[in-house]
Parts: C-alpha cells; structure tokens; sequence
C-alpha cells in the first residue's frame, strides 16, 4: 500500500481488491461441493415432514426417542 497520494493509484487498487473479490466469489461458486444440514426437532414423531423431505430428494435421518 505505498503511493496512495497518486488518486490513480488508489482506483486502481480498489478496482482490482473489487474485481479480485467478484472473481473469487465466482470461483468458489463453481468449485463450491458443500452442503447444507438443518436439524429439526420435531413436537412429535407423527410428523409428515421427513417423509415430504425424503420425496423431494433430500437426505433425511431420524431417532426416534424411547418414551
């Protein structure tokens, strides 16, 4: 960060900080393989939304706590 007195020197800076952070976000979006986890307690184990999930496409585990 030496010569920002120049105001040429600070745009071009903060074009190319800007253009490397787009094209890092970029990036990270197409090599990107994470997933996503919700956890979700339910009121009850009668409940249809892991069986709506699992029709849908979506991984689903479920416990079944003992009374």
């Amino acid at each position: 960060m030496n010569r920002l007195d120049n105001i040429w020197n600070i745009i071009a800076y903060a074009l190319g900080y800007g253009v490397g952070v787009r094209v890092g976000i970029w990036v990270e979006d197409k090599l990107a393989l994470g997933y996503i986890m919700a956890t979700v307690i339910l009121p009850n184990t009668d409940s249809p939304l892991p069986q709506v999930l699992r029709n849908n496409g979506f991984g689903v585990t479920q416990s079944r706590q003992k009374a």
